[in-house]
């Protein structure tokens, strides 16, 4: 088993702002209306490319720590029992549920997909007459609709 106190120091570590900041739509709001443009707009700027550094730093964290994940998650994988941490046990098991989710929808569209060809395929093949009985029936419905003739003027 992996070192415990690396593992359990993920829980110690300050998640990046994108987690813990759930108030963004209501704050973007709340500058923009109270900012002026020009103002708004150089926060803007400098929120970008404050976002763009986070996104640096998590890709260079994950490719940094590539083969840790890698290996923590084949153990989670092959003993879905073993304890981490708190954290970490929490968002293994919501990510394993929702690539669940996700195969899960995959295998429906893919039946799908080959269900509906079949059914229009059968539409395709079916003939364009009715069998006696019924046209009697739809000659019925429409004498009774549209009078005794229906003509065609051409």
């Amino acid at each position: 088993m992996m070192d415990d106190l690396s593992l359990n120091a993920c829980s110690l570590i300050e998640p990046y702002e994108d987690e813990n900041d759930t108030d963004t739509y209501i704050d973007n709001i709340t500058l923009k209306l109270l900012m002026n443009k020009q103002k708004y707009q150089k926060y803007r700027e400098h929120a970008s490319s404050t976002n763009q550094y986070k996104n640096k730093q998590y890709t260079h964290d994950l490719h940094t720590y590539k083969c840790k994940i890698i290996n923590l998650t084949n153990e989670l994988l092959n003993e879905p029992l073993t304890e981490i941490s708190n954290d970490v046990n929490d968002a293994f098991e919501e990510y394993s549920k929702c690539l669940i989710r996700h195969f899960k929808m995959e295998a429906v569209q893919s039946d799908d997909t080959s269900d509906s060809d079949t059914m229009f395929d059968e539409i395709k093949q079916a003939p364009d007459t009715l069998p006696e009985k019924d046209q009697a029936q739809v000659d019925a419905v429409n004498a009774y609709f549209w009078g005794n003739i229906i003509t065609k003027k051409s």
